[in-house]
C-alpha cells in the first residue's frame, strides 16, 4: 500500500514538472526520495534523478548550497 502511495507521489511530481510547477514537484519528489523503500533501488535512482532535474530547473547551485539530497 505504501509503495502505491510513493508511486503516486512520484508520478505527481513528474506531472507537476511538465506543468511547470517546479516547487510543488520538488516537494513531492523529495518526499518520495526520502521515504521510498531501500530495496527499490531502481525506483530510488529515478526519484533522485528527477529531484536533481528539479533543482537545476529552480536554479539550484551546488556552490551556494552544501546539502545534496
Amino acid at each position: 500500500m505504501w509503495l502505491q502511495f510513493y508511486r503516486y507521489l512520484f508520478y505527481l511530481g513528474k506531472i507537476r514538472t511538465i506543468q511547470l510547477e517546479y516547487t510543488d514537484a520538488k516537494e513531492s519528489l523529495l518526499q518520495v526520495a526520502r521515504k521510498a523503500p531501500t530495496t527499490a533501488h531502481g525506483f530510488r535512482i529515478q526519484c533522485n534523478k528527477w529531484v536533481i532535474i528539479e533543482r537545476l530547473l529552480l536554479g539550484w547551485n551546488r556552490t551556494r548550497h552544501c546539502d545534496f539530497l
